[in-house]
């Protein structure tokens, strides 16, 4: 009797326990939940092609997940990472509504590969794509629906920036190629100027007697003045056009991977002075003057104290011995220079204006004889300085 009076008292808790595990899959009314959301991947492995870029190589596809009441929004979540990682370090992406469908380009993967996930070019990589089809609002939670699938992802090796020479070549030069001269202010940046004509241009690239290409993502012409990202190649398999002859600066920068154009509707022009008053001067060099040179002009340093930018004429470069102290800069290396200094709105000269280290400082200008006794205080031990006259700033630095 004692035990079949233990039955009788747990009778009650196991029904109840029974009524909650069939209320905790009641959605809208049914007691069994029909899942219907369907995953396919458009390959099962693949091998990478350097050649196309921006080409889509892999695309996973879904259906509907089932349906809910009204008052429930759903939302597609879509995952990628490397195999076995729990997607830890996941690409992840809320989906536009009514989008069933995530699709990535031959760079797309190889970036995500080496660079974000660090993956080796010398081997295949699995890759796991994770579909999660969520509902937010209701009286109550709802169980997601997941899917998966796996692809196999075999990398190309990629082609380093290294570089010892670059070129401008194609149909677009009109004679023999062009050699990018590195510019005096970064060991990164290499500049090209001179005429180019319709026709294709292409970038080769040197290194230790092999060449390769520098190249756009895909065939297009040059966007006018705007850095655009750009990466290594065997074969120029893809290349700028060129439609208007003329004067154009080519810019790379093998450090952010980019290339810049100029065309001849955006030349870029050296800054213009009065100096002497009622002459315009094309100003090509700047002298420092003051404290650091002993109150004196470097006379003997006929193209200036400065590196005139290869990218920017109005861009000017010191780099030498350390120059503290009260100091302007001169387009001319006497005293009567048109000169900049601080910017001086008073009409009389302001002895010191400190500027700090590493601090985009405004410039002014001037041939007055007040604002020619107006000087920078550069602080101590500044051996590096950018007169930007495009945008008037100067910037000092220790290095």
């Amino acid at each position: 009797m004692k035990t079949l009076k233990y039955l009788f008292g747990a009778l009650p808790l196991f029904a109840l326990l029974f009524c909650l595990g069939a209320c905790d899959n009641d959605e809208g009314g049914s007691s069994t939940v029909v899942e219907t959301m369907e995953l396919n991947a458009s390959v099962e492995e693949l091998t990478l092609d350097p050649d196309k870029p921006l080409e889509t190589v892999l695309t996973f596809t879904w259906t509907d997940a089932r349906e809910m009441p009204d008052d429930y929004l759903i939302t597609y979540v879509t995952k990628l990472d490397v195999l076995g990682s729990n997607f830890a370090n996941a690409v992840r992406t809320e989906e536009d509504e009514g989008v069933f469908s995530k699709s990535y380009t031959n760079l797309e993967l190889q970036n995500l590969l080496l660079e974000k996930w660090g993956r080796a070019s010398n081997r295949p990589t699995s890759l796991e794509f994770e579909i999660l089809a969520k509902w937010d609002g209701g009286p109550k939670y709802i169980m997601p629906e997941v899917r998966k699938a796996t692809v196999s992802v075999q990398p190309y090796r990629p082609i380093t920036f290294d570089v010892d020479k670059i070129f401008v070549d194609g149909t677009a030069i009109p004679g023999s190629r062009g050699q990018l001269a590195l510019t005096p202010e970064s060991e990164f940046i290499y500049v090209w100027t001179g005429s180019l004509i319709a026709g294709e241009l292409q970038i080769p690239a040197e290194y230790q007697g092999a060449t390769n290409y520098i190249c756009p993502m895909a065939d297009e012409g040059v966007t006018n003045g705007v850095a655009e990202t750009v990466f290594m190649k065997e074969n120029p398999t893809t290349k700028w056009t060129i439609t208007e002859a003329g004067e154009y600066r080519v810019i790379v920068d093998i450090a952010k991977q980019t290339l810049t154009v100029y065309t001849p509707g955006n030349v870029l022009h050296a800054a213009v002075v009065d100096y002497p008053a009622g002459t315009a001067l094309t100003v090509n060099a700047l002298w420092i003057y003051g404290e650091p040179t002993g109150w004196a002009w470097n006379t003997g340093a006929t193209g200036g104290d400065f590196k005139q930018s290869l990218v920017d004429p109005q861009i000017f470069y010191y780099s030498g011995s350390a120059k503290a102290g009260r100091s302007k800069i001169g387009v001319a290396p006497v005293n009567t220079s048109y000169v900049f200094g601080p910017v001086n709105t008073t009409g009389v000269k302001i002895d010191s204006v400190p500027i700090s280290l590493g601090v985009e400082t405004p410039i002014g200008q001037g041939l007055e004889e007040w604002y020619r006794n107006t000087y920078f205080g550069f602080p101590s031990g500044t051996n590096y300085i950018v007169m930007d006259l495009r945008r008037m700033v100067i910037t000092v630095e220790k290095r």
